[in-house]
């Protein structure tokens, strides 16, 4: 699994993007196997200003095919890339049960 990072209006260092690739695997850890690249896009709406602008939008890519998106907004960048994280683990499982619930349906009729 691989993580890409794109940032408009926001310039991360190299240990910003190690700890949020590191969150980013843990909240993830379980689906490693199936999913191929997770794509991360930050921005800052408001600039300098401050305030609850800081927006993280990932996309986990899926193996089988498809792709999953999660989004969150906070204050700062690493808490919404972590909210973020953790909304898109309960998607991918989300999906992959209904998966599983489908290829069952289909191998019992």
């Amino acid at each position: 699994m691989t993580i890409e990072f794109t940032c408009k209006d926001l310039t991360l260092s190299a240990e910003d993007k190690e700890l949020m690739s590191r969150r980013v695997l843990f909240a993830l850890s379980r689906f490693q196997a199936r999913i191929r690249r997770i794509n991360i896009r930050l921005i800052d709406d408001n600039g300098p200003k401050g305030g609850v602008d800081k927006k993280c939008t990932m996309e986990a890519i899926l193996h089988r095919g498809g792709s999953i998106m999660a989004e969150d907004s906070s204050e700062r960048i690493y808490g919404a890339a972590a909210m973020a994280a953790d909304r898109l683990a309960r998607r991918i499982d989300r999906e992959l049960k209904n998966r599983r619930a489908f290829d069952r349906e289909l191998a019992s009729a």
